[in-house]
């Protein structure tokens, strides 16, 4: 009985001593994907957050636009052209993809 009891033991140690090598050779392996996966992590915590609390949205999105306004307010300087200039460039693209593409026959 102490043979057997002896070679349990002696099993019981290698298989410990296998797990603990496996559990090094993934962390080791771990460790490389920790930071993409950590960075993962933090933009669904966002996206939970901005889920959960949509108002956050509103108010960041009120914020940014009030900072680009008075950042980009050269262009009220500039007049009605640039609207002018950019609904001729909607309907030169919008002509422009009517004539590029065959009509299917019917």
């Amino acid at each position: 009985m102490s043979a057997k009891l002896d070679l349990i033991l002696q099993r019981r140690a290698t298989l410990i001593a296998r797990a603990e090598s496996q559990r090094q050779e993934i962390a080791a392996h771990f460790s490389e994907c920790e930071k993409p996966l950590r960075l993962i992590d933090f933009g669904m915590n966002i996206y939970r957050a901005v889920r959960r609390h949509p108002l956050f949205l509103t108010v960041l999105g009120a914020l940014l636009g009030k900072l680009v306004a008075s950042r980009l307010s050269f262009f009220q300087k500039l007049g009605p052209w640039p609207g002018r200039i950019m609904a001729g460039w909607n309907l030169f693209s919008r002509v422009r993809s009517f004539f590029s593409h065959p009509q299917p026959q019917q």
